[in-house]
């Protein structure tokens, strides 16, 4: 699917309201028992920036970028201010050793349960690696979140700090935008959705 390797305008972005979105089926019984169901394995990022939108310079930045887009078809990079980094990440890999690739991951835990998160879109020129403590070169691909390295021995430890963005897409067509007054602009409810595109 398309994909623009662009990042929405960090003035776009900061202060931007969303995060991650499950979705579970629940089924209530008539005793008032439940069962629930995962049917995503991961969640769908969803942003809503329409609040940032103030000033002409503001709408004219993100009309360009809309045009660009071409409303829903064209998918983009965009940075969630609240998880945009990893510091010192294990970079998770098999036991047997001689990897010479490796997908660059975020583990959220808490108590006993973690989640594994797939990072794809880096920033070019953050991404630093670590072999058993010790600065290690990984040659990283930025679109893709792959970085490649010498062969590893099966007691190596690998980590990795890097800052990544979230890929996603405008969720309407319509550019629904209003003058307020001669200094004022305002597109209401302008919502981005991450995008799991098939390749």
């Amino acid at each position: 699917m398309a994909f623009d390797e662009v990042r929405l305008p960090e003035g776009l972005s900061f202060g931007s309201v969303g995060g991650p979105e499950w979705r579970t089926e629940v089924v209530i019984t008539g005793g008032g028992h439940e069962s629930r169901n995962a049917v995503w394995s991961a969640p769908r990022h969803r942003y809503n920036i329409a609040h940032l939108i103030k000033t002409p310079a503001d709408m004219t930045a993100l009309r360009a970028f809309f045009f660009s887009r071409q409303g829903r078809l064209r998918a983009f990079r965009f940075k969630d201010w609240l998880d945009f980094g990893v510091t010192d990440g294990v970079i998770i890999a098999s036991a047997a050793g001689g990897e010479t690739s490796a997908q660059l991951v975020k583990v959220y835990t808490s108590g006993a349960v973690s989640f594994v998160r797939t990072i794809t879109k880096l920033v070019a020129g953050t991404v630093s690696a670590k072999k058993n403590g010790s600065p290690f070169t990984v040659t990283p691909n930025n679109n893709t979140g792959v970085i490649t390295f010498a062969a590893l021995a099966a007691t190596d430890q690998l980590t990795a700090t890097f800052e990544f963005d979230v890929p996603v897409r405008f969720d309407t067509d319509w550019m629904a935008g209003a003058l307020d007054n001669p200094g004022s602009r305002s597109w209401p409810d302008i919502i981005l959705v991450e995008t799991r595109d098939i390749a």
